[in-house]
């Protein structure tokens, strides 16, 4: 994963966020309403237009702070937050961003974060975005429950409700800019385009031709 990138933002650098209390356990498991069972591709019955993620309900799983851990440069973080946190201080300051891997509560994260200011990379503004989409991909790719959750949200519009944060969320009631919410939806198309791939090189080994 590159933490640098050109993306647009006039975001505070030193910003995080704030969340609800969050679930307790390690597995997400796919809501059964939301899955019509028998289908191997777990297509959705029905999927609303919108899904609103705050921390409750069928979807906690897809948020950055759910307790599913992400491996990345040989090292394990708690939580995609962690990670994103830490992405702050690479590649300069490991010593730093593991300060923010080992966190024992999300809670702590940000503090820890926002207590460093002064040594967050100076282009985070114009990274962070891409960051995140990353971050949120490594996530999915590294657990298949997650990643079937997420796909079988297709195609409802994603929105991270926080009222505290509107730049990561929003207020659920059309306020804020829920670039979380948008970060989950282009890591979900990365995701479908690629399940799309798989089963074409699948339908085209079973018709013997060249993959």
């Amino acid at each position: 994963m590159q933490v640098f990138s050109d993306t647009n933002s006039t975001h505070s650098i030193g910003a995080g966020f704030p969340f609800p209390t969050p679930m307790t356990g390690g597995s997400t498991s796919v809501p059964s309403s939301a899955v019509r069972r028998g289908d191997p591709a777990q297509t959705p019955l029905t999927t609303p237009s919108v899904i609103k993620l705050d921390g409750y309900g069928d979807f906690p799983g897809l948020l950055h702070y759910s307790p599913h851990s992400v491996l990345y440069e040989d090292k394990q973080y708690p939580t995609a937050l962690h990670l994103f946190e830490a992405c702050k201080f690479l590649p300069d300051w490991p010593d730093l961003a593991d300060r923010v891997r080992q966190c024992q509560h999300i809670d702590q994260v940000t503090s820890t974060s926002a207590g460093l200011a002064n040594f967050i990379r100076p282009d985070w503004g114009n990274v962070m975005l891409s960051t995140m989409d990353e971050v949120v991909y490594l996530k999915f790719r590294q657990h298949d429950d997650l990643r079937t959750l997420l796909l079988n949200t297709y195609p409802a519009e994603l929105v991270y409700v926080e009222s505290g944060d509107l730049f990561w969320g929003g207020d659920g009631a059309g306020d804020g800019m829920n670039e979380l919410g948008k970060s989950l939806m282009r890591v979900r198309e990365r995701l479908r385009s690629e399940e799309g791939t798989s089963m074409i090189n699948v339908q085209l080994y079973h018709d013997g031709r060249t993959i």
